[in-house]
């Protein structure tokens, strides 16, 4: 029964620590089953297969994270080797201390094993809360980017094992507190050489991406530029139009034949100009935005929609000079909130797509707004990893929107369904 309970408490405090590094700090009933079966089953395990239960119960909490919060493989891995991995330095400091303290570790003393469990979950809860904090830039780097996640939870994997080598090994030669001190030193050696390891792969990952992005930035500069030079060229065509039209209208006037003018107005002048009015974006606006890479997203995404004969409007109330967020994550924000709606529209092959920047004095509000079918599903549906309404293998858009809001505290979602009308807004603050 002791076993059932400390593994069960120590199934608690993984599954805690998960929560607290991916801050999702609420408690559903399908966690409270996972705790329990992790924990029992683990703790019935122990008295056969003793030290390897530890192994089986991070595997259970990896298929908790992989199943319940829809995390993929890589992060599951991660996040579960990680925060076992927080728990075994913290027990060693336990340990130490008590040694220190009192002359004992906790372990072979019950009346000091309360006191133990105690210092480390204060120690842990207290580590973890610090950590999240400080590696908060990174980890939105790392959600983004899956080669991160695998080389990552390659590394925990790999110091974990060599760590429950050793811990094995104290095992049979006796668990005393100079074998405690020389695994803390181990632990603390393997765990340098990780960080070392990741900070190569990731300062490597990351001039690449530096590359990408300028390219990227090139790219939709160029677009940009292209579609300037194709406007330019439309003026010049209608100003064109526009002298012959006034030529023709010549002839009508001098002879006084108002019928005929009226006929000829309703026939091809009114017919003409729906047609050069019709879908015809305007990028003046987006002169307004001077953040280059904004401005880029928006004008490819809405010549795009132009281009497959979507109605596209965009109004900019105020001058965009800078906006308080990683331009990056914005950018991909706006991409996902765009890509949707012409999806949408091509989808339903009709309606409007609407997209606004409005400034007041602290907050920068992006808009968008699409027509949409009225049959759509519930909108907390429509965030949840994995679900789409496009079919296999799509749906993490919105779920990655939540990830960024839940990131930077200076960014806000909105989402609604009103009628037909599928609003989004951005709403980022300072």
């Amino acid at each position: 029964m002791t076993h059932i309970a400390l593994f069960t408490f120590q199934s608690i405090y993984l599954l805690l620590m998960i929560k607290i590094l991916s801050y999702k700090l609420y408690v559903r009933l399908s966690d409270c089953f996972w705790v329990l079966f992790s924990g029992i089953s683990t703790g019935l395990l122990f008295p056969y297969i003793g030290i390897f239960a530890s192994p089986i119960l991070v595997f259970f909490i990896c298929c908790y994270s992989y199943k319940v919060h829809h995390y993929n493989l890589n992060k599951s891995i991660f996040l579960s080797t990680l925060t076992m991995l927080i728990g075994i330095l913290f027990d060693h400091v336990t340990s130490i201390i008590l040694s220190i303290i009192v002359g004992e570790t906790g372990f072979d003393n019950e009346s000091l094993l309360l006191v133990h469990l105690f210092i480390w979950s204060i120690l842990t809860i207290l580590f973890t809360f610090f950590f999240t904090k400080l590696t908060k830039k990174i980890r939105v780097k790392i959600n983004q980017n899956k080669h991160l996640q695998l080389i990552l939870a390659s590394i925990t994997t790999l110091i974990l094992a060599s760590f429950y080598g050793s811990i094995i090994l104290s095992t049979y030669l006796g668990n005393d507190i100079t074998l405690i001190q020389l695994n803390l030193i181990f632990f603390i050696i393997y765990t340098v050489i990780g960080l070392i390891i990741f900070y190569f792969y990731s300062r490597t990952l990351r001039e690449k991406y530096e590359i990408q992005r300028q390219q990227g930035e090139q790219e939709a500069l160029q677009q940009y530029t292209t579609e300037i030079e194709r406007q330019y060229s439309e003026m010049r065509k209608f100003k064109h139009d526009y002298q012959n039209i006034l030529s023709s209208l010549d002839e009508f006037i001098n002879e006084e034949d108002y019928e005929g003018l009226k006929q000829y107005y309703q026939d091809k002048i009114k017919a003409s100009s729906r047609l050069m009015l019709k879908n015809n974006f305007r990028l003046e606006q987006l002169s307004k935005i001077e953040v280059k890479e904004v401005k880029s997203i928006i004008a490819v995404k809405l010549m795009v929609a132009h281009e497959q004969g979507i109605d596209a409007t965009f109004e900019a109330t105020d001058a965009i000079t800078a906006v308080p967020m990683d331009s990056f994550v914005l950018v991909r924000a706006l991409g996902i909130l765009l890509d949707n709606a012409i999806e949408e529209l091509l989808e339903i092959g009709e309606g409007k797509l609407l997209v606004g920047i409005f400034k007041s004095e602290k907050v920068t509000t992006f808009i968008v707004q699409n027509t949409c079918r009225f049959e759509l599903p519930q909108i907390h549906q429509l965030k949840q990893a994995g679900f789409s309404t496009k079919g296999e293998g799509r749906g993490l858009g919105l779920n990655n929107l939540s990830d960024f809001a839940k990131e930077y505290k200076n960014m806000s979602l909105e989402t609604r369904v009103i009628e037909d009308q599928f609003i989004q807004k951005i709403m980022v603050g300072g």
